[in-house]
This record gives structure tokens, C-alpha cells and sequence, in this order.
């Protein structure tokens, strides 16, 4: 996917469920519940992003506890997950990948 479609995701609502670090492998994979067709439930997907330089996953819960992604956008080489507790998911990487599982 281009760099340009992150923006595009439908990740509004997104439930995240986990990250993966793989060191060797330079790869952040997050375990999403994501809402692709709002008439259904959201079904599990990967996000992962290849060839990461850095990653940054804030959890201060600033406005509350809540695993639900406000917003996705990508800027300057970073993609940036905002969650609705008011953290933010940083990962500065060549690409990224939304599968489903």
C-alpha cells in the first residue's frame, strides 16, 4: 500500500488489541479489531509496518482509559495512530500492510 492510503484506513473505532515488536526483523505488527463494513462486527486484522526505525506507544490515558483509535494519519515519515484515550502510537517505518486474519 502506498504510504499515501494510510490516512484512508478505515480505522476509526478500531479496537487494539496488541503489539508486537520483532527486533530482528525491524517489524511492529498491531492486533486490530477494525470496523471495515459498519453494518457488522469488527473483524481481527494486522497492522504491521516493515523496516522500522522507531516506535513510540505513549499510555498515560489522558482522557481516559479506552482502546478505540480516534484517528490514523501519516506526516514527515511517521504514521500516527491517536487513540481515544489521547495517547498516540508512533512508528516511523518504509511501509506498512493491513491484513486480515
Amino acid at each position: 500500500m502506498a504510504k499515501s492510503e494510510f490516512d484512508q484506513l478505515p480505522l476509526h473505532d478500531a479496537l487494539l488489541e496488541s503489539a508486537e515488536a520483532r527486533w530482528a526483523e525491524k517489524t511492529i505488527q498491531l492486533r486490530l479489531a477494525v470496523f471495515i463494513d459498519s453494518t457488522k462486527e469488527a473483524a481481527p486484522h494486522v497492522l504491521s509496518f516493515l523496516g522500522v526505525t522507531n516506535f513510540i506507544m505513549q499510555h498515560k490515558e489522558a482522557w481516559g482509559p479506552s482502546d478505540s483509535v480516534l484517528s490514523a494519519s501519516y506526516s514527515c515519515g511517521i504514521y500516527r495512530l491517536e487513540m481515544q484515550s489521547g495517547d498516540c502510537i508512533e512508528v516511523e517505518a518504509g511501509s506498512f500492510d493491513l491484513a486480515s486474519l
